[in-house]
């Protein structure tokens, strides 16, 4: 997370997005991507911050947090 914030200073948002497979851990999904985009904010609160929960069928991807910046 330091690092993506670090490398994208000059993007103005960020997003953070919770993955989830079955719909009875959309609320974890959530709270993980809101702490990451609170720990985010944390190390730079000149940005912008949008944390969101989306289904995956890739159980691979299932309650990880993915960051991204525009």
């Amino acid at each position: 997370i330091k690092t993506t914030v670090t490398k994208a200073k000059s993007n103005p948002k960020f997003i953070c997005t919770g993955t989830y497979v079955n719909a009875s851990t959309k609320a974890t999904a959530l709270a993980r991507a809101r702490a990451t985009c609170n720990y985010a904010k944390s190390l730079d609160k000149n940005h912008s911050y949008f944390a969101q929960a989306k289904r995956t069928s890739a159980s691979s991807f299932d309650g990880k947090v993915m960051i991204s910046s525009k």
